[in-house]
């Protein structure tokens, strides 16, 4: 909880001196065994998280521990690290459709 506070804390410091738009905040682990309850978790940041990953399991422990990329050994978190390069490159927001691409819009 004491992190949590922290985090609440820090995103209030950082989104003063940045703004809103420059901060977001990811859970990590969500919904992991005898982890704090998704309640807690948004009472003490004072929020809903901007973005979550789940809990990916032994897999991500596995890659650590044999030294190879978690990307190579646990196929979802591909899926979960999507919307998070896309946020922090900007590229999502880019990015257009065919028909608008073939009409220059």
């Amino acid at each position: 909880m004491t992190g949590l506070r922290n985090a609440h804390a820090l995103r209030a410091a950082v989104t003063n001196i940045a703004g809103k738009d420059r901060v977001f905040t990811l859970l990590n682990r969500a919904d992991r065994p005898g982890g704090l309850p998704r309640a807690a978790i948004v009472k003490a940041l004072g929020a809903e998280p901007d973005m979550v990953v789940p809990d990916l399991g032994k897999g991500m422990t596995q890659a650590v521990n044999l030294g190879i990329p978690a990307l190579k050994h646990v196929s979802a978190l591909r899926r979960h690290l999507a919307p998070i390069v896309r946020e922090i490159t900007g590229l999502g927001a880019e990015r257009k459709g065919r028909l608008r691409r073939l009409l220059g819009l």
